[in-house]
């Protein structure tokens, strides 16, 4: 269903069936996200699982590793979900 890369095949395909078969991010919600944030989106791989699920939500995916960013906006590319998603190369941290 999917077209993606990764650092190598093995695990994208474990990856693959984590996500998309098995949907190790499937929760019970009682409303729609107004937005989801994707903090450490790694290859993008959960990215595109939340932009199947939720087609009308922003989904924010945050990467700070620029080669699982260039992996992540690949991914994105190569499956046409560009729509509604922001990817952004940082890193998330605690301010006191």
């Amino acid at each position: 269903k999917y077209s993606v890369i990764g650092f190598n095949p093995e695990e994208t395909q474990i990856l693959v069936k984590e996500v998309f078969e098995e949907e190790i991010y499937k929760i019970d919600q009682l409303h729609k996200p107004a937005v989801i944030i994707d903090c450490g989106a790694y290859t993008g791989l959960s990215t595109l699982w939340f932009r199947e699920k939720y087609p009308d939500v922003k989904v924010v995916s945050i990467e700070p590793n620029w080669m699982s960013y260039d992996f992540m906006q690949e991914n994105i590319s190569l499956n046409k979900r560009a729509s509604k998603i922001e990817a952004i190369k940082t890193i998330m941290q605690s301010i006191k």
